[in-house]
């Protein structure tokens, strides 16, 4: 976000509280997350937390956004914890971007929500 000017403070520093009341609030809409599934949900807030990206979206590549095989395993990790699902890292890897990742984790949740018929 540009500005015009900081706030500044009596010494004139800049007064990081007056600057942080000025920041308008993350909405829905801004964290790209509005009618997201619970898969997106998962895998663009752990990514972001994960890599210190809050403005990583789904349509990055995990790879490309600075993703590593340490991260990776850290996220799979988080999937698993979150969800009880374990996704595999080429899953993860192979995935065009993270949207594609998030499906894997929804279809992952949705087979294990579904019974299975009797004697499959």
């Amino acid at each position: 976000r540009l500005v015009d000017g900081y706030p500044l403070d009596a010494n004139g520093k800049v007064d990081r509280a007056a600057l942080a009341a000025e920041s308008p609030a993350p909405t829905a809409a801004a964290d790209g997350l509005t009618g997201a599934t619970p898969g997106e949900r998962l895998v663009l807030t752990a990514v972001r937390d994960l890599l210190g990206r809050p403005a990583t979206t789904l349509g990055d590549n995990f790879t490309d956004v600075g993703g590593t095989s340490v991260v990776a395993a850290r996220l799979l990790a988080a999937v698993e914890r979150e969800t009880g699902v374990r996704p595999r890292a080429h899953e993860l890897l192979r995935s065009t971007d993270l949207r594609a990742f998030a499906a894997r984790i929804d279809t992952l949740l949705d087979q294990r929500r579904t019974p299975r018929p009797a004697g499959a």
